[in-house]
Protein backbone atom coordinates (compact mmCIF):
# COMPACT_ATOMS: atom_id res chain seq x y z
CA UNK A 1 0.00 0.00 0.00
CA UNK A 2 2.79 2.41 0.91
CA UNK A 3 4.59 1.62 -2.34
CA UNK A 4 1.46 2.32 -4.39
CA UNK A 5 1.07 5.58 -2.53
CA UNK A 6 4.61 6.53 -3.47
CA UNK A 7 5.74 6.72 0.16
CA UNK A 8 8.74 5.20 1.87
CA UNK A 9 7.77 3.06 4.91
CA UNK A 10 10.30 4.66 7.26
CA UNK A 11 9.25 8.14 6.12
CA UNK A 12 5.65 7.33 7.00
CA UNK A 13 6.71 6.06 10.42
CA UNK A 14 8.68 9.23 11.05
CA UNK A 15 5.66 11.40 10.22
CA UNK A 16 3.47 9.53 12.67
CA UNK A 17 6.23 9.62 15.29
CA UNK A 18 6.51 13.35 14.76
CA UNK A 19 2.82 13.81 15.52
CA UNK A 20 3.07 11.58 18.59
CA UNK A 21 6.03 13.52 19.94
CA UNK A 22 4.53 16.96 19.38
CA UNK A 23 1.25 16.05 21.03
CA UNK A 24 3.02 14.31 23.91
CA UNK A 25 1.19 11.06 23.16
CA UNK A 26 4.29 8.95 22.57
CA UNK A 27 7.23 8.28 20.28
CA UNK A 28 8.70 5.77 17.87
CA UNK A 29 9.34 2.48 19.64
CA UNK A 30 12.94 2.67 18.45
CA UNK A 31 13.59 5.83 20.48
CA UNK A 32 10.84 5.94 23.12
CA UNK A 33 12.34 6.60 26.54
CA UNK A 34 9.49 4.69 28.14
CA UNK A 35 10.11 1.52 26.07
CA UNK A 36 13.57 0.90 27.51
CA UNK A 37 14.19 -0.82 30.83
CA UNK A 38 17.20 1.13 32.02
CA UNK A 39 18.00 -0.96 35.07
CA UNK A 40 17.04 -3.96 37.16
CA UNK A 41 17.13 -4.35 40.94
CA UNK A 42 18.17 -7.80 42.12
CA UNK A 43 15.99 -9.57 44.68
CA UNK A 44 19.06 -11.21 46.21
CA UNK A 45 18.03 -14.57 44.73
CA UNK A 46 19.08 -15.51 41.20
CA UNK A 47 16.10 -17.85 40.88
CA UNK A 48 13.63 -15.08 41.76
CA UNK A 49 15.48 -12.74 39.39
CA UNK A 50 15.00 -15.28 36.62
CA UNK A 51 11.24 -15.72 37.02
CA UNK A 52 10.77 -11.94 37.29
CA UNK A 53 12.95 -10.86 34.36
CA UNK A 54 14.52 -13.88 32.65
CA UNK A 55 17.94 -12.52 33.62
CA UNK A 56 20.50 -13.75 36.14
CA UNK A 57 21.41 -10.17 37.01
CA UNK A 58 17.83 -8.96 36.57
CA UNK A 59 15.03 -8.84 39.10
CA UNK A 60 12.61 -5.93 39.39
CA UNK A 61 12.49 -3.77 36.27
CA UNK A 62 12.99 -0.07 36.99
CA UNK A 63 10.08 1.97 35.65
CA UNK A 64 7.63 -0.85 36.32
CA UNK A 65 5.38 -1.99 39.17
CA UNK A 66 5.79 -5.46 40.68
CA UNK A 67 4.01 -7.44 43.39
CA UNK A 68 5.19 -10.12 45.83
CA UNK A 69 2.27 -12.09 47.27
CA UNK A 70 2.09 -14.88 49.80
CA UNK A 71 0.81 -16.08 53.15
CA UNK A 72 2.22 -14.63 56.40
CA UNK A 73 5.74 -15.81 57.18
CA UNK A 74 6.47 -16.99 53.64
CA UNK A 75 9.36 -14.59 52.95
CA UNK A 76 7.69 -11.71 51.07
CA UNK A 77 9.15 -8.98 53.24
CA UNK A 78 12.57 -10.65 53.39
CA UNK A 79 12.68 -10.59 49.59
CA UNK A 80 11.69 -6.93 49.68
CA UNK A 81 14.43 -6.12 52.22
CA UNK A 82 16.96 -7.96 50.05
CA UNK A 83 15.82 -5.91 47.04
CA UNK A 84 16.26 -2.70 49.03
CA UNK A 85 19.74 -3.80 50.06
CA UNK A 86 20.70 -4.49 46.45
CA UNK A 87 19.18 -1.15 45.42
CA UNK A 88 21.36 0.63 47.96
CA UNK A 89 24.45 -0.83 46.27
CA UNK A 90 23.35 1.05 43.14
CA UNK A 91 22.82 4.30 45.07
CA UNK A 92 19.02 4.17 45.07
CA UNK A 93 16.88 5.93 47.65
CA UNK A 94 14.26 3.54 49.03
CA UNK A 95 10.84 4.57 50.31
CA UNK A 96 9.48 1.97 52.75
CA UNK A 97 5.72 2.47 53.14
CA UNK A 98 5.29 0.51 56.37
CA UNK A 99 1.51 0.28 56.59
CA UNK A 100 1.78 -2.59 59.08
CA UNK A 101 3.96 -0.60 61.51
CA UNK A 102 6.17 -3.68 61.68
CA UNK A 103 9.66 -2.54 60.59
CA UNK A 104 12.35 -1.75 63.13
CA UNK A 105 15.88 -0.41 62.83
CA UNK A 106 17.51 -3.31 64.67
CA UNK A 107 16.27 -5.90 62.17
CA UNK A 108 17.38 -3.86 59.18
CA UNK A 109 20.83 -3.30 60.72
CA UNK A 110 21.22 -7.05 61.31
CA UNK A 111 20.44 -7.58 57.63
CA UNK A 112 23.29 -5.23 56.74
CA UNK A 113 21.10 -2.44 55.34
CA UNK A 114 22.07 1.22 55.10
CA UNK A 115 19.42 3.14 57.01
CA UNK A 116 20.55 6.57 55.79
CA UNK A 117 19.13 5.93 52.30
CA UNK A 118 15.73 4.62 53.46
CA UNK A 119 12.72 6.89 53.91
CA UNK A 120 10.35 5.28 56.43
CA UNK A 121 6.65 6.19 56.16
CA UNK A 122 3.81 4.90 58.32
CA UNK A 123 0.45 5.31 56.62
CA UNK A 124 -2.33 2.88 55.80
CA UNK A 125 -5.21 5.12 54.64
CA UNK A 126 -5.29 5.01 50.85
CA UNK A 127 -6.24 8.65 50.32
CA UNK A 128 -3.31 9.85 52.43
CA UNK A 129 -0.89 7.42 50.74
CA UNK A 130 -1.97 8.86 47.38
CA UNK A 131 -1.40 12.41 48.56
CA UNK A 132 2.03 11.68 50.05
CA UNK A 133 3.14 9.50 47.14
CA UNK A 134 2.24 12.17 44.59
CA UNK A 135 4.09 14.83 46.58
CA UNK A 136 7.29 12.80 46.27
CA UNK A 137 6.65 11.74 42.67
CA UNK A 138 5.79 15.22 41.40
CA UNK A 139 9.11 16.50 42.74
CA UNK A 140 10.87 14.31 40.16
CA UNK A 141 11.16 15.20 36.49
CA UNK A 142 9.80 12.84 33.84
CA UNK A 143 12.63 10.82 32.34
CA UNK A 144 15.11 12.05 34.97
CA UNK A 145 17.96 9.90 36.21
CA UNK A 146 16.81 9.91 39.86
CA UNK A 147 17.17 6.46 41.38
CA UNK A 148 14.14 5.63 43.52
CA UNK A 149 12.56 2.42 44.83
CA UNK A 150 9.14 2.36 46.53
CA UNK A 151 8.20 -0.66 48.68
CA UNK A 152 4.63 -0.88 50.01
CA UNK A 153 4.28 -3.32 52.93
CA UNK A 154 1.55 -4.24 52.63
CA UNK A 155 -1.60 -3.79 50.54
CA UNK A 156 -3.43 -6.23 52.80
CA UNK A 157 -3.84 -3.63 55.55
CA UNK A 158 -4.69 -0.63 53.39
CA UNK A 159 -7.93 1.06 54.47
CA UNK A 160 -10.20 3.84 53.23
CA UNK A 161 -11.60 6.87 55.01
CA UNK A 162 -15.02 5.21 54.81
CA UNK A 163 -13.70 2.07 56.44
CA UNK A 164 -11.97 3.97 59.22
CA UNK A 165 -15.13 5.94 59.95
CA UNK A 166 -17.10 2.72 60.26
CA UNK A 167 -14.49 1.28 62.61
CA UNK A 168 -14.59 4.39 64.80
CA UNK A 169 -18.40 4.18 64.98
CA UNK A 170 -18.32 0.47 65.82
CA UNK A 171 -20.00 -0.33 62.52
CA UNK A 172 -18.99 -3.82 61.35
CA UNK A 173 -20.54 -3.44 57.91
CA UNK A 174 -18.23 -4.25 55.02
CA UNK A 175 -16.45 -1.40 53.25
CA UNK A 176 -17.42 -1.86 49.58
CA UNK A 177 -15.19 1.02 48.46
CA UNK A 178 -11.94 -0.70 49.44
CA UNK A 179 -11.38 -2.70 46.24
CA UNK A 180 -11.92 0.29 43.97
CA UNK A 181 -9.65 2.40 46.17
CA UNK A 182 -6.86 -0.20 46.11
CA UNK A 183 -7.09 -0.50 42.34
CA UNK A 184 -6.98 3.29 41.99
CA UNK A 185 -3.87 3.57 44.16
CA UNK A 186 -2.20 0.72 42.27
CA UNK A 187 -2.94 2.45 38.95
CA UNK A 188 -1.41 5.68 40.25
CA UNK A 189 1.75 3.91 41.40
CA UNK A 190 2.04 2.10 38.07
CA UNK A 191 1.65 5.28 36.00
CA UNK A 192 4.03 7.38 38.08
CA UNK A 193 6.64 4.60 38.13
CA UNK A 194 6.62 4.54 34.34
CA UNK A 195 6.69 8.31 33.87
CA UNK A 196 9.33 9.01 36.51
CA UNK A 197 11.49 5.93 35.97
CA UNK A 198 10.96 4.56 39.49
CA UNK A 199 10.93 0.95 40.65
CA UNK A 200 7.89 0.08 42.76
CA UNK A 201 7.00 -3.06 44.69
CA UNK A 202 3.73 -3.90 46.45
CA UNK A 203 3.69 -6.68 49.04
CA UNK A 204 0.33 -8.41 49.27
CA UNK A 205 -1.38 -11.21 51.16
CA UNK A 206 -2.95 -14.42 49.88
CA UNK A 207 -5.91 -16.28 51.28
CA UNK A 208 -7.31 -19.80 50.92
CA UNK A 209 -9.49 -20.23 47.85
CA UNK A 210 -12.00 -22.58 49.49
CA UNK A 211 -14.25 -24.28 46.99
CA UNK A 212 -13.14 -22.01 44.16
CA UNK A 213 -11.71 -22.76 40.74
CA UNK A 214 -8.01 -22.58 39.96
CA UNK A 215 -5.23 -22.14 42.53
CA UNK A 216 -5.72 -23.19 46.14
CA UNK A 217 -4.67 -19.69 47.21
CA UNK A 218 -5.77 -16.36 45.80
CA UNK A 219 -4.18 -12.92 45.95
CA UNK A 220 -6.10 -10.26 47.89
CA UNK A 221 -7.07 -6.87 46.54
CA UNK A 222 -9.51 -7.50 43.70
CA UNK A 223 -8.51 -5.50 40.60
CA UNK A 224 -5.20 -4.48 42.22
CA UNK A 225 -3.83 -7.89 41.21
CA UNK A 226 -4.06 -7.10 37.48
CA UNK A 227 -2.19 -3.78 37.53
CA UNK A 228 1.48 -4.75 38.17
CA UNK A 229 3.43 -5.97 35.16
CA UNK A 230 5.09 -8.64 37.33
CA UNK A 231 3.35 -10.66 40.05
CA UNK A 232 5.00 -13.56 41.86
CA UNK A 233 3.31 -15.68 44.50
CA UNK A 234 5.08 -17.63 47.25
CA UNK A 235 3.05 -20.80 47.54
CA UNK A 236 4.75 -22.99 50.16
CA UNK A 237 7.53 -23.18 52.75
CA UNK A 238 9.73 -26.05 53.97
CA UNK A 239 12.70 -26.52 56.31
CA UNK A 240 16.24 -25.65 55.24
CA UNK A 241 18.61 -28.07 57.02
CA UNK A 242 22.39 -28.26 57.38
CA UNK A 243 24.48 -31.46 57.17
CA UNK A 244 23.56 -32.30 60.76
CA UNK A 245 19.84 -32.02 59.95
CA UNK A 246 19.46 -28.88 62.02
CA UNK A 247 16.94 -26.35 60.76
CA UNK A 248 18.85 -23.26 59.65
CA UNK A 249 16.22 -21.51 57.56
CA UNK A 250 13.33 -21.89 55.15
CA UNK A 251 12.97 -23.11 51.57
CA UNK A 252 10.23 -21.21 49.75
CA UNK A 253 8.50 -22.17 46.52
CA UNK A 254 7.57 -19.21 44.35
CA UNK A 255 5.53 -19.08 41.14
CA UNK A 256 5.39 -16.36 38.51
CA UNK A 257 1.71 -15.44 38.44
CA UNK A 258 2.14 -12.74 35.81
CA UNK A 259 5.15 -11.46 33.88
CA UNK A 260 6.03 -10.09 30.46
CA UNK A 261 9.78 -10.51 30.74
CA UNK A 262 10.03 -14.27 31.33
CA UNK A 263 8.04 -17.45 30.82
CA UNK A 264 4.85 -17.37 32.84
CA UNK A 265 3.59 -19.81 35.45
CA UNK A 266 7.12 -20.99 36.26
CA UNK A 267 7.87 -22.34 39.75
CA UNK A 268 11.28 -22.17 41.44
CA UNK A 269 12.70 -22.35 44.95
CA UNK A 270 14.70 -19.86 46.95
CA UNK A 271 16.08 -20.12 50.49
CA UNK A 272 16.30 -17.82 53.49
CA UNK A 273 19.12 -18.66 55.90
CA UNK A 274 18.67 -17.53 59.49
CA UNK A 275 22.21 -16.15 59.57
CA UNK A 276 22.99 -15.17 55.98
CA UNK A 277 19.56 -14.11 54.73
CA UNK A 278 18.62 -14.85 51.11
CA UNK A 279 20.99 -17.49 49.69
CA UNK A 280 21.90 -16.03 46.31
CA UNK A 281 22.51 -19.28 44.43
CA UNK A 282 19.93 -21.60 46.00
CA UNK A 283 17.79 -23.43 43.45
CA UNK A 284 20.39 -23.48 40.67
CA UNK A 285 21.70 -27.00 41.29
CA UNK A 286 19.09 -28.84 39.21
CA UNK A 287 19.84 -26.61 36.23
CA UNK A 288 23.60 -27.02 36.69
CA UNK A 289 23.23 -30.80 36.77
CA UNK A 290 20.88 -30.88 33.78
CA UNK A 291 23.20 -28.68 31.73
CA UNK A 292 26.31 -30.67 32.61
CA UNK A 293 27.99 -27.84 34.52
CA UNK A 294 28.02 -29.78 37.81
CA UNK A 295 28.44 -33.50 38.38
CA UNK A 296 27.46 -35.73 41.30
CA UNK A 297 30.39 -37.78 42.53
CA UNK A 298 29.87 -40.54 45.10
CA UNK A 299 32.33 -40.28 47.98
CA UNK A 300 31.52 -43.18 50.30
CA UNK A 301 27.95 -42.71 51.45
CA UNK A 302 27.89 -39.07 50.48
CA UNK A 303 27.15 -37.30 47.23
CA UNK A 304 29.67 -34.60 46.39
CA UNK A 305 28.80 -31.85 43.92
CA UNK A 306 31.78 -30.89 41.83
CA UNK A 307 32.28 -28.43 38.99
CA UNK A 308 32.39 -30.40 35.75
CA UNK A 309 35.37 -28.50 34.34
CA UNK A 310 37.36 -29.36 37.49
CA UNK A 311 36.48 -33.04 37.17
CA UNK A 312 37.60 -32.94 33.55
CA UNK A 313 40.92 -31.55 34.74
CA UNK A 314 41.66 -33.86 37.71
CA UNK A 315 39.62 -36.98 36.92
CA UNK A 316 36.69 -38.61 38.70
CA UNK A 317 38.82 -40.63 41.14
CA UNK A 318 40.63 -37.58 42.44
CA UNK A 319 37.33 -35.71 42.70
CA UNK A 320 36.06 -38.31 45.17
CA UNK A 321 38.56 -37.05 47.71
CA UNK A 322 36.72 -33.75 48.04
CA UNK A 323 34.55 -33.30 51.09
CA UNK A 324 30.85 -32.67 50.87
CA UNK A 325 30.12 -28.96 50.83
CA UNK A 326 27.55 -27.51 53.20
CA UNK A 327 24.67 -25.34 52.00
CA UNK A 328 26.50 -22.12 52.84
CA UNK A 329 29.53 -23.07 50.76
CA UNK A 330 27.30 -24.17 47.88
CA UNK A 331 24.71 -21.44 47.75
CA UNK A 332 26.08 -18.42 49.64
CA UNK A 333 29.82 -18.26 49.08
CA UNK A 334 31.18 -17.25 45.69
CA UNK A 335 33.61 -20.18 45.57
CA UNK A 336 31.21 -22.66 43.96
CA UNK A 337 28.50 -21.15 41.75
CA UNK A 338 30.30 -17.84 41.53
CA UNK A 339 33.22 -19.63 39.88
CA UNK A 340 30.90 -21.60 37.58
CA UNK A 341 29.31 -18.39 36.30
CA UNK A 342 32.74 -16.83 35.84
CA UNK A 343 34.37 -19.76 34.04
CA UNK A 344 31.54 -21.09 31.85
CA UNK A 345 28.47 -20.08 29.87
CA UNK A 346 26.16 -21.30 32.64
CA UNK A 347 24.57 -17.86 32.94
CA UNK A 348 23.46 -17.88 29.31
CA UNK A 349 22.29 -21.48 29.63
CA UNK A 350 20.06 -20.89 32.64
CA UNK A 351 18.60 -17.68 31.14
CA UNK A 352 17.53 -19.70 28.09
CA UNK A 353 15.38 -21.83 30.38
CA UNK A 354 13.36 -18.80 31.48
CA UNK A 355 13.34 -16.43 28.53
CA UNK A 356 11.02 -16.44 25.53
CA UNK A 357 12.88 -17.69 22.46
CA UNK A 358 10.44 -17.04 19.64
CA UNK A 359 12.84 -15.27 17.32
CA UNK A 360 14.91 -12.14 16.92
CA UNK A 361 13.29 -8.79 16.30
CA UNK A 362 14.65 -5.96 14.19
CA UNK A 363 16.14 -2.89 15.81
CA UNK A 364 17.62 0.10 13.99
CA UNK A 365 21.31 -0.11 13.16
CA UNK A 366 23.66 2.50 14.62
CA UNK A 367 23.52 4.45 11.35
CA UNK A 368 19.72 4.28 11.26
CA UNK A 369 19.47 5.26 14.89
CA UNK A 370 21.70 8.27 14.27
CA UNK A 371 19.57 9.29 11.30
CA UNK A 372 16.37 8.96 13.34
CA UNK A 373 17.83 11.04 16.16
CA UNK A 374 19.00 13.70 13.72
CA UNK A 375 15.53 13.77 12.16
CA UNK A 376 13.84 14.31 15.51
CA UNK A 377 16.34 16.97 16.57
CA UNK A 378 15.62 18.95 13.41
CA UNK A 379 11.89 18.59 13.91
CA UNK A 380 12.17 19.70 17.54
CA UNK A 381 14.21 22.78 16.61
CA UNK A 382 11.11 24.69 15.64
CA UNK A 383 7.64 24.85 17.17
CA UNK A 384 5.04 22.85 15.28
CA UNK A 385 1.72 24.68 15.11
CA UNK A 386 -1.70 23.11 14.75
CA UNK A 387 -1.67 24.16 11.08
CA UNK A 388 1.60 22.28 10.55
CA UNK A 389 0.14 19.18 12.19
CA UNK A 390 -2.86 19.40 9.90
CA UNK A 391 -0.47 19.72 6.95
CA UNK A 392 1.29 16.52 8.00
CA UNK A 393 -2.04 14.77 8.35
CA UNK A 394 -2.91 15.92 4.83
CA UNK A 395 0.35 14.49 3.49
CA UNK A 396 -0.61 11.12 4.95
CA UNK A 397 -4.02 11.08 3.29
CA UNK A 398 -4.29 8.55 0.48
CA UNK A 399 -6.33 9.19 -2.64
CA UNK A 400 -8.11 6.43 -4.52
CA UNK A 401 -5.77 6.88 -7.48
CA UNK A 402 -2.62 6.63 -5.37
CA UNK A 403 -3.98 3.53 -3.66
CA UNK A 404 -4.64 1.93 -7.03
CA UNK A 405 -8.36 1.44 -6.52
CA UNK A 406 -9.97 1.93 -9.95
CA UNK A 407 -13.17 0.77 -11.53
CA UNK A 408 -12.79 -2.18 -13.90
CA UNK A 409 -14.66 -2.61 -17.16
CA UNK A 410 -15.55 -6.19 -16.22
CA UNK A 411 -18.87 -6.87 -14.50
CA UNK A 412 -19.01 -5.76 -10.88
CA UNK A 413 -18.96 -8.31 -8.11
CA UNK A 414 -21.95 -8.70 -5.88
CA UNK A 415 -22.32 -6.26 -2.97
CA UNK A 416 -21.27 -8.98 -0.54
CA UNK A 417 -17.84 -9.06 -2.23
CA UNK A 418 -17.32 -5.33 -1.85
CA UNK A 419 -15.76 -3.68 1.17
CA UNK A 420 -17.30 -0.45 2.49
CA UNK A 421 -14.99 2.13 4.00
CA UNK A 422 -14.85 5.65 5.38
CA UNK A 423 -12.40 8.39 4.50
CA UNK A 424 -10.77 9.74 7.66
CA UNK A 425 -8.52 12.51 6.26
CA UNK A 426 -7.97 14.74 3.23
CA UNK A 427 -10.68 16.20 1.03
CA UNK A 428 -14.02 14.50 1.28
CA UNK A 429 -13.37 13.16 4.75
CA UNK A 430 -16.17 10.99 6.18
CA UNK A 431 -17.54 10.40 2.67
CA UNK A 432 -18.48 6.76 2.12
CA UNK A 433 -16.81 4.90 -0.70
CA UNK A 434 -16.52 1.34 -2.00
CA UNK A 435 -13.31 -0.59 -2.53
CA UNK A 436 -13.59 -3.16 -5.29
CA UNK A 437 -11.46 -6.28 -4.95
CA UNK A 438 -9.26 -7.08 -7.95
Amino acid sequence: IMAKAGMNGRSLTNKFAKLARKTGAGDSMATSKFAEIKDYLSTGSIMVNLICSGKVDGGLAVGRLAMFAGAPGFGKTMLAYATMKEADKKKYTSFLWDSEYATDRETLLKLGMNLDDIIHLNEHEIGKIKEQFMSFSSSMEEGAEDKVLHVFDSAGVWTTEVGQTKEAEGNNAKDFTIFTAKKSLGSMIMRESGKRGMASLIINHTYANLGGWGDSTAVAGGGLLYIPSTVIKITSKAKLEDKAKNKVGDICTVQSHKTRLAKGRTSVKFAIHYKYGILKYYGLMEYALAGGYVAEVKAGRSIVYKKQYEIDAIGVENAKAYKKLDIVALYHDESFFGEIFKNSDFGAYVEEQFQYNTGTGTAPSEEEQAAITEFYEKEDASHVSNETCEEVKGELAFTEEAMGYVEESSPQKSPTQQTPGVRTSGRGADASFTVTEK
